[in-house]
């Protein structure tokens, strides 16, 4: 736990260089790319994407999983605004910015995967889902049913 800790911290404070010199608002708006040096035999199951992305309260998180024989280590290789980044669409349901880099994708009403998944799963009922489930059967991304 004491590295993901290491993570957090060193993310924070590349956040807070970019929010002085009001190039971001929050962490929310935050795109991180990481290399990870892990030993694959020990440590590599541990770590993902939204894993990370959780633990930093960011909008997306990029990891390069390389080999090491020592104790795990990271190096981040940037932290950039997502809105600034026209791969990226702010979901208006949760406020995260979603990675789109093909716009012809994207879901329902620009709503992120999670966001779509609490609409079919939660509120079967909704004008919303057929639509959700049409586009899911066109883009192939998520299976809910």
């Amino acid at each position: 736990m004491e590295f993901f800790k290491q993570i957090k911290s060193a993310v924070n404070i590349e956040i807070e260089k970019l929010r002085s010199e009001n190039l971001m608002g929050s962490a929310k708006e935050a795109v991180v790319e990481l290399d990870l040096f892990l030993n694959w035999k020990t440590d590599s199951f541990f770590f993902n994407p939204q894993m990370i992305k959780t633990i930093c309260k960011v909008s997306d998180v990029f990891l390069t999983l390389k080999e090491s024989s020592s104790t795990p280590s990271f190096k981040i290789i940037s932290v950039r605004n997502a809105k600034d980044d026209g791969d990226f669409a702010l979901c208006p349901r949760c406020d995260q910015y979603i990675f789109s880099p093909d716009h012809n994708r994207r879901n329902y009403d620009n709503l992120c995967d999670r966001c779509c998944a609490v609409l079919v799963q939660d509120f079967p009922e909704h004008d919303s889902v057929t639509q959700i489930k049409e586009r899911l059967k066109v883009t192939n991304t998520l299976d809910w049913e």
